[in-house]
């Protein structure tokens, strides 16, 4: 365990300390705590600001492993301070958007489509009168 949640912690905190993060594996507990955020945590996601400083003073993720289906997941948020600046060299790619959008619509036309097809299948059998309840 120590060594995966030591390479998340890094992904988002440049100077981990173990310290910082405490497991109470049985109890359902995970909570890190006096975290600075690396400035470029959000690079990846393409978005127009970016981080100038970041800091979490507590956050708790309880897990009721003794009733997952019964009690919900937890997380509680403590103290997030987030400074953010606009960035000035946004590379906004008109091509890659319209690409998206349009796979997006062609899925929920396909959804469409298919839900269609189906509710067709299921009247016709519906009505059919040579529709027959045996196997063969």
């Amino acid at each position: 365990i120590n060594d995966h949640r030591t390479i998340k912690i890094v992904n988002i905190n440049n100077d981990f300390d173990s310290h910082q993060l405490k497991i109470h594996l049985w109890a359902g507990d995970i909570i890190l705590e006096n975290v600075h955020l690396k400035t470029n945590a959000l690079n990846d996601f393409n978005i127009p600001f970016e981080i100038i400083t970041g800091y979490i003073e507590k956050l708790r993720i309880h897990i009721p492993w003794k009733h997952l289906y019964k009690h919900p997941t937890k997380i509680v948020l403590d103290g997030f301070y987030l400074l953010v600046t606009s960035k000035i060299d946004v590379n906004y790619d008109v091509e890659r958007k319209e690409k998206e959008e349009y796979e997006s619509k062609m899925k929920q036309i396909k959804k469409v489509e298919e839900f269609r097809r189906e509710r067709e299948l299921f009247e016709n059998n519906k009505q059919s009168p040579h529709h027959k309840d045996t196997f063969f």
